[in-house]
Formats: C-alpha cells, structure tokens, sequence
C-alpha cells in the first residue's frame, strides 16, 4: 500500500541501511555495489539518461563546488537538480531543483514510486539485493529531476567514488576535487588508495577538472586519465587562477572569465569556485548560454551554508562543517586571513571515526598562533559521534604534553553554548567545527530562531 503521509514515508526510509550513521563499516562491492542502483534506475526508466549531468567528487570542497556548479547553471537559464549530503537541518536539502529543496509532498510521490520495487528487493533471495538509504535517495534524485524537466544534474558522491551509487552516471564532466586524508578504513591509509577510489569516477573521453595536488595522489589520477583517454585540467597548470585585488580570474581552455567575486571567505572556496568555472565552460560546449555573466553571477551569488558561514558579529560566530585535518587546516587559514578578533574559543564535536588525533594536533599546534583562549566539547546526537569520556581526556592530555594550559570543558547542549556565544564580548571570536552535524545543529537553532521572528 502507498504511503498516505510524508511522515510515514520518511519513517520507512529511515529503516534502510544507512552507512552515514554507522561507525567502521566493511567498504567492499559485496555489499557496495552499483548492481542494486543500475536495477532501481531501471524499474525507474533510466533518469539518469534523461539529462546533461556533472559528477563530482573528493576529500573536502565538493559540497561547494556542486553548489557553485548548480548556482553557474542556473544563471545561464538551465533547468537545474542537485544532489548532495548529508543535509545540515532538512532531509529535503539532498535534492534541489531550481534552488529549492523538493517538496515534501514530492518525496512522498518518489518513495511510494519505489516501493514496488523496494518491496520485491526485500523478498529476494539474493544477499544484499535491497537498496541502502543513500542508493534509494540517489534513485529519487534522478526521478524527480526526470519528471522536473531537468538540463542537467550535478550529483555530488557520498563517499569515495568508486562504488558510490552516484557512479552509474553518464556525465559531461568529471570533477575531482582534492585528495586527502579521510575514512581511511573505508577508502585506505594512503593518499594513493585514497585517489584510486576517487579516479573510480572517471570515464572514457569524460574530461577531469581538478585541485588535486601532491605526487602520489596526482599520479594516481593522471594514470587512470591517460588509461581512459580523459582530458585532465588540473588547477595550478591547464586551469589559472588569478586574484585580482578582491577579485579573481580563472583561464582555463583559451578563455579567461575576469571580475569574479565570491561571498565566501578563504582560499580554498577560490580554488572550488576556479574548478566550478572550469567545470562550466567545458559544459558550455553543450549549453552556449553558460557565458562568463553567467559564471560571474552564478559564483557571485551562491550561498555555502556550514562553511565558514558567519551567523553573527560583535561577537563573531562562525560555523564551519571541517571533520578532517586538511580542512581543518584551511578553516584556521582562513580565520586568521579574514578575520580580526581578540580571542578564539572553539566549540568542537567529532565522529569517533574520524582522524581525531590528527585533527587535535593540529589545533594543538596553532593554539598559539589563533589566539585560542578556550575548547569547549559536544556531541551531536549522531550514532557516531565521539562520547565525553574519549574526548575530553584526549584533549587535556594533548595541551598539557605541550604545556599549554588551555580551559577544556564538555556541555551536552548545543542550543545553551550558542546562548553563551552571543554573550561574549564584542572582539571575541566562537567557531562552531569538527562535524557536518554539529553545523546542522547550529543552522537548526538559527532556523528556529527565523521562525519565531528573532
């Protein structure tokens, strides 16, 4: 029977695997494979092929960059679907069309559209023939922007590449954002099986645009490139960024897009918006109307909620989704470039699977340099993340090692430490990081704040 509501429908997706939510699972195609997803797509009508698509992926900045494509996109007149996660407050940020999240009522229609085929699947004798939470999400992506009309779908990977159910797409472009460390038990402890995992999306003639950088990861990609006769545009070499006292170029292809600005703060959101250009000018191959006022808009005017989103000022609130220690290392880059204030206090939540000790030198290490006067510790409410009795013994034992006496306190509710983050004084400076979920915390106490008028 079709769901009558969207609550029960949302009831029932929550029952399927869902790897977001689950600490140190096996990464094999046994269970991850792209069988399931090529099936779903096929009781669906194939979507996929319905539509222009871009796929990317990478450690850290693909969020952004699909953001930043989408937004490109859409000033250039096209009929636009996103896909991406995790989502900070509303499931329905997953999937956007036209920059807006689907309706709710929509969703319903998409999952009671699947649930012939969800119910064969779990009559099967078949081992692991039923679809995961994020294959089922990936399959409604595809049909709603079918059923929208779509011109193109940018679909942001879940995780690494290679097996991600995003990897039946038929794309234009390929982009590869970085390669760092992150779900290394996952993907594997060297940048190299971490960059082979991510080339897992590169197609035969596909062009690649991408940041990565450093030898071995760099090779992984330029190989997989060569084997699959893949035109790459690296950043730094075919793809040249400019600044331009406020502003910046980006050439890439015998074209030069001048005058582009962003909201954002930090040199890493201009190296993503460098590769989103890019991205878009091999698309306007296709689309003749992907002009550079097109990119220019498009870039000026995305929004990026969770990477060093300013909430408040005097005193300033930054929140920022860092849960690894490359991006970690550009949110403090980025803090001490952009931003003027007296002391840091840093609000900090982790996933227990996470690279924490990693992340803890390093902010160990520049505690000095930021100014950091004060850590508090949470947790998020997610299954996976790191518990009091880990993290705040880790954390005291860190500082004091390096002689540093640092005030380290645990407070359970994110809503209160926020209350206590306003209170502060005027030049002080709270950084809400260290997990997606901890921004999606913050943004809900923002939402809820917007809808009570404050």
């Amino acid at each position: 029977m079709p769901f009558k509501t969207y609550n029960d429908a949302v009831k029932f997706l929550f029952g399927f695997t869902n790897y977001e939510r689950v600490v140190n699972f096996d990464y094999d195609s046994s269970k991850l494979n792209l069988r399931r997803m090529a099936a779903m797509l096929d009781f669906l009508g194939n979507p996929h092929l319905a539509m222009r698509a871009v796929h990317v992926a990478g450690t850290k900045g693909k969020g952004s960059t699909t953001l930043m494509i989408t937004e490109i996109l859409r000033k250039a007149g096209l009929k636009v679907g996103a896909y991406m996660s995790p989502h900070l407050v509303f499931l329905e940020e997953r999937i956007l069309f036209d920059g807006a999240m689907i309706p709710k009522e929509a969703l319903l229609k998409q999952v009671n559209a699947l649930l012939p085929h969800l119910e064969a699947c779990a009559k099967s004798a078949e081992p692991f023939a039923t679809p995961t939470f994020f294959e089922i999400f990936t399959g409604m992506a595809w049909n709603y922007f079918r059923e929208r009309g779509g011109d193109v779908a940018v679909m942001e990977v879940g995780l690494g590449g290679r097996l991600d159910s995003t990897n039946v797409i038929r794309p234009d472009v390929c982009v590869i954002t970085n390669v760092s460390f992150d779900h290394m038990r996952q993907l594997g402890d060297t940048l190299s099986l971490i960059a082979a995992e991510k080339a897992g999306i590169i197609k035969p003639g596909v062009p690649v645009v991408s940041a990565v950088a450093g030898p071995e990861p760099l090779r992984v990609i330029e190989a997989k490139c060569r084997e699959l006769n893949a035109p790459l545009y690296l950043l730094g070499r075919e793809i040249l960024l400019e600044q331009e006292d406020g502003r910046f170029s980006v050439s890439v292809a015998g074209k030069k897009i001048a005058d582009i600005r962003l909201r954002q703060h930090g040199a890493h959101q201009r190296s993503n918006a460098a590769l989103a250009a890019a991205a878009c000018v091999l698309l306007s191959k296709a689309f003749p109307d992907i002009d550079d006022s097109a990119i220019r808009a498009g870039l000026a005017a995305v929004e990026l909620p969770g990477r060093v989103e300013v909430v408040h000022r005097k005193p300033t609130v930054i929140v920022d989704g860092a849960h690894n220690v490359a991006s970690l290392k550009c949110l403090f880059d980025t803090i001490r470039a952009d931003f003027a204030y007296d002391r840091l206090r840093l609000i900090f939540a982790v996933a227990r699977d996470k690279d924490i000790a990693g992340m803890l030198n390093e902010i160990v290490s520049r505690a000095s340099e930021m100014k950091l006067a004060a850590v508090t510790l949470t947790a998020t409410g997610s299954p996976r993340a790191g518990k009091k009795e880990m993290l705040q013994p880790m954390f005291e034992k860190s500082f004091a090692a390096a002689g540093i006496q640092m005030k380290i306190e645990w407070r359970d509710d994110v809503g209160e430490i926020y209350s206590a983050a306003l209170k502060a004084a005027p030049g002080a400076l709270t950084c809400f990081t260290g997990s997606m979920y901890l921004a999606g915390k913050v943004r809900e106490i923002l939402v809820a704040e917007r809808s009570r008028g404050e």
